[in-house]
């Protein structure tokens, strides 16, 4: 663990300081950070190694915004979704499956699992980690991500039941 902070995954190598050595903005440092704080790790990969810290750091750009809020999104479908929605939803994802050398219902089971998995760190982290959406810094994450759950949006015909359960919860 203490060799962490000697590691970068950050996808923005152009504009890299000794300062912030990870953008914050690329789904890159999105993978690393909430994986780090998934783990209770983030004390060996601090918030301000990130020129955008993941939770507090406002996201003024657009394109910012919605790489932020699609990352989350996704990952909460991932973690409410069954195999066949992924299947139905992303249909490459048995592109993905045939490389795997394994029978197909078993290499989307563990396609599936990954996902979920993944899904479920990311969902623990918005929801013991990041302050509700009225506490947090404006143009941050919990607080784009509040806005935007307030906002209509279309869901998968196979997960309307599932997303429309899920909202219940509380980030």
């Amino acid at each position: 663990s203490d060799q962490i902070v000697e590691t970068n995954s950050c996808a923005d190598t152009r504009n890299r300081t000794e300062q912030y050595p990870h953008c914050g903005r690329c789904s890159q440092c999105f993978d690393r950070r909430f994986a780090m704080l998934a783990a209770g790790l983030e004390n060996y990969d601090p918030d301000d190694a990130y020129a955008v810290p993941l939770i507090s750091g406002p996201r003024n750009e657009v394109r910012d915004r919605e790489i932020a809020l699609s990352y989350v999104r996704n990952a909460l479908n991932y973690e409410v979704f069954e195999p066949v929605d992924l299947q139905n939803t992303y249909p490459s994802v048995l592109d993905a499956v045939g490389y795997l050398e394994l029978p197909p219902d078993v290499g989307l089971s563990q396609v599936h699992g990954l996902l979920q998995r993944h899904g479920k760190a990311v969902a623990s982290v918005m929801r013991t980690k990041a302050p509700s959406a009225g506490q947090a810094v404006p143009g941050s994450l919990p607080a784009l991500f509040g806005q935007a759950q307030r906002e209509p949006r279309l869901a998968p015909a196979s997960t309307l039941k599932t997303v429309a359960s899920s909202r219940d919860k509380t980030f």
